[in-house]
């Protein structure tokens, strides 16, 4: 059992830990926290430099000795401070007089009112201070000795505007800059701020300082030669003109458009794709074929749909696809339709044809018949082998 030894040492114990009796230094100084070697705990210090003979303030007890630093405690000092410590340094100890003095760095003062027995840290102007300011790269930038941060912009580019009043700075660009460049074919667009330009065909491209290049690999021709005659451009220009009959031409920047007065002729294939109720669920064909003609603006179709499975989907049914959309100006356009194998007419009807939509590129299927109206068919119509053809003519 421990029992305290009381009016000896009141560090001390008895029973497990064996009794020290306090040690008593006499040193012409008061004691540091540098004073710990060959101390025990409740060392009693007394100075006998500062008054003589010692006054009870002279008197100091070593209480903790952490880390190779001392704490002695006065016993005449009052609530005097012990030590002082900040986020780096370690702690730091009143001077003689028992002062810690707190003294502000570069852009910083520290006020003292001993009326509120206060300090306050500001800002040598008297307002808040920045610490750091960083940028998409290089690391934080910390203030001058004034406590500011300088903000610039590059020359012909960026500028910046520092408005007191507002506290605030501005940055802006030094007049418009392109958010995209449309070529002749496609659009570029920047990323990161750069923009690459590749030679391609004979044009090569080099770069120097803001300067791009662009080069032809070889000879850049001096003659074009058309379909009759050769053309030799002059002062670097060659005009193009129309034949004043079916051939114009009109220029706008630097496109220049060709036009023909003559019907437009043209010939191509297409992918038919039907339909029930707009979708085509597990719908698989074994041909599934379309070819059309165009000459001015009425477009002749040729369209072969031979199905191995008619899906899953319900609906009325609609062929999809087609090269042109048919014109505003009319109404469905009906084109004719043939059935091959099986296919389920509509009740009442004898005949199927096609109506293209109004302005669209697809079409219902129909059936008519003697004293029946109009009956758009449906997946009830189709079979898994269901195979119709359609021929006709639209308007576009």
């Amino acid at each position: 059992m421990d029992r305290r030894l009381n009016g000896l040492n009141p560090l001390s114990y008895i029973g497990v830990n064996p009794y020290t009796p306090p040690e008593l230094v006499v040193h012409p100084r008061p004691p540091t926290q540098n004073d710990l070697a060959n101390f025990y705990l409740g060392t009693i210090w007394i100075d006998n430099g500062t008054n003589n003979p010692p006054e009870a303030e002279n008197i100091w007890l070593l209480v903790a000795a952490l880390g190779n630093v001392a704490t002695w405690i006065n016993f005449g000092g009052g609530g005097d401070l012990l030590s002082l410590t900040g986020d780096v340094g370690g702690p730091v100890f009143g001077d003689p007089a028992h002062n810690i003095d707190l003294i502000g760095d570069a852009g910083l003062e520290v006020i003292g009112d001993p009326a509120t027995h206060s300090l306050v840290i500001t800002s040598t102007g008297g307002g808040q201070f920045l610490q750091t300011l960083t940028g998409d790269a290089g690391g934080p930038v910390q203030p001058d000795g004034a406590g500011n941060i300088n903000t610039l912009g590059t020359a012909n580019r960026i500028t910046t505007t520092g408005n007191a009043g507002t506290h605030t700075v501005t940055w802006d660009i030094g007049g418009e800059v392109a958010d995209q460049y449309t070529e002749d074919v496609g659009v570029a667009v920047p990323a990161l701020n750069n923009l690459n330009i590749f030679g391609a065909g004979g044009i090569t491209t080099s770069g120097a300082g803001s300067t791009v290049t662009i080069s032809a690999e070889g000879a850049i021709a001096t003659t074009y030669t058309a379909d009759a005659g050769v053309a030799t451009p002059a002062l670097n220009n060659i005009n193009v003109f129309g034949d004043g009959g079916t051939i114009s031409t009109s220029a706008a920047g630097s496109t220049i458009t060709i036009s023909s007065t003559l019907p437009v002729y043209a010939t191509g294939l297409f992918t038919p794709v039907l339909a029930f109720g707009g979708a085509s669920v597990g719908i698989t064909y074994s041909r599934q074929n379309g070819i059309y003609t165009r000459i001015g603006n009425v477009v002749t179709i040729g369209i072969d749909i031979l199905l191995t499975s008619q899906g899953s989907s319900t609906g009325v049914a609609t062929v999809s696809g087609l090269p042109f959309p048919a014109t505003s100006a009319l109404a469905d356009q009906d084109l004719f339709m043939t059935s091959i194998n099986i296919l389920n007419y509509p009740a009442g009807t004898t005949t199927l044809h096609a109506a293209v939509a109004t302005a669209t590129t697809t079409f219902f299927l129909d059936g008519t018949g003697s004293g029946v109206g109009v009956a758009q068919m449906s997946d009830t119509n189709f079979t898994n082998t269901a195979h119709i053809k359609i021929q006709g003519s639209y308007f576009i």
